[in-house]
């Protein structure tokens, strides 16, 4: 049984982006390609406003050649995981990719674009055109203020550091659950201009998760 909706949002600084500027979308998936394969390591940080007030933390972070990824933050806190390659690309009309400039990060030659939502610019990426690496981004609110911004602090491309030796971690996807009258009262099809792509057990058996997107951002519903 599905129990009363008693549940969290939480958005993610998800990479899906949209469609209408063909030349600066159709750069997107060939750059998380490139960075799916890339060795890198570096210092990252990441700023959020959120209603508990400004949230700061500072991960050192690694790519090896088997596309392992670790993070380690400030805590110890140690998570790995396998790079995510673009296999599937589904844009969405609802939003506007365009070429913003060519600049520099870290000394680095980094392509900036710029995906928007009418006149209000929501996600701002910058990659390095060398590696394909996102190596900054910005999410923004819908009044156009920023919501969180992740800047690499220093990057280094060729060295592994933390993620060195690291075996790819055997990743296991839950099963999607089949949608029922009792999961749409509970978790519905449609929030809020997102639509739900995914209904999933987890992370325990009596939890119950629904995945939403809208285009570019994604959140999960937990019930």
């Amino acid at each position: 049984m599905i129990r009363r909706v008693s549940f969290v949002a939480v958005m993610a600084v998800g990479v899906v982006v949209a469609s209408a500027s063909v030349a600066a979308a159709g750069e997107i998936p060939e750059y998380l390609e490139r960075q799916a394969t890339a060795v890198y390591s570096g210092e990252q940080s990441v700023v959020c406003i959120t209603p508990d007030g400004r949230q700061t933390e500072v991960f050192e972070v690694g790519q090896n050649a088997a596309g392992v990824t670790v993070t380690r933050s400030q805590s110890g806190t140690v998570r790995v995981g396998q790079a995510a390659r673009n296999e599937a690309w589904n844009p969405s009309d609802a939003y506007r990719a365009e070429r913003s400039r060519a600049t520099t990060l870290l000394g680095r030659d980094v392509e900036e674009i710029s995906i928007s939502d009418g006149d209000v610019v929501r996600l701002r990426l910058r990659f390095d055109t060398r590696t394909g690496v996102l190596l900054a981004s910005d999410i923004f609110n819908a009044d156009g203020s920023t919501y969180c911004s992740t800047r690499f602090v220093s990057f280094a491309e060729g060295d592994p550091g933390i993620a060195a030796g690291e075996a790819a971690p055997e990743l296991t996807a839950p099963d999607d659950l089949e949608a029922t009258g009792e999961i749409d009262r509970a978790l519905p099809s449609s929030l809020a201009g997102f639509d739900r792509t995914r209904v999933t057990e987890g992370p325990q058996a009596t939890v119950v998760a629904a995945f939403y997107e809208d285009g570019v951002f994604t959140f999960t519903l937990m019930n």
